[in-house]
């Protein structure tokens, strides 16, 4: 039996501007719900997911798509320390269960990763 690949799905995008941090986020659930294995990292502007408490559908409908997560076996929620920054986002506004992830600590993730989607 052959052992599960490692993936790693990075979303990109803020669930505003359009399709596409569903579309990761859809990935990532698919992964999960096979049991393989799975890691979920935000990056850019992707990073305004991760907001707790934001107005408008589509950001409100995010926030319970990823409270679900861990039913999924995917946690923590990884972000981009550097895009935090940049955006300037403090850790105290991010949804619970983020973990921060540094240049280094983003590029060890994806080294390990077999499989990669990026949206």
């Amino acid at each position: 039996m052959q052992a599960s690949r490692r993936v790693l799905v990075i979303c990109r995008n803020s669930a505003g501007a359009g399709t596409r941090a569903r579309e990761a986020l859809d990935i990532a659930l698919a992964f999960g719900a096979f049991d393989q294995p799975v890691s979920l990292l935000f990056s850019g502007d992707g990073v305004w997911n991760l907001v707790a408490g934001q107005s408008g559908e589509a950001t409100r409908s995010m926030e319970r798509l990823l409270g679900a997560l861990p039913d999924y076996g995917i946690e923590p929620l990884l972000a981009d320390a550097e895009s935090l920054a940049v955006r300037g986002i403090l850790t105290e506004q991010l949804l619970p269960g983020c973990r921060l992830l540094d240049r280094d600590a983003v590029a060890s993730l994806v080294d390990a990763n077999e499989l990669f989607f990026s949206a």
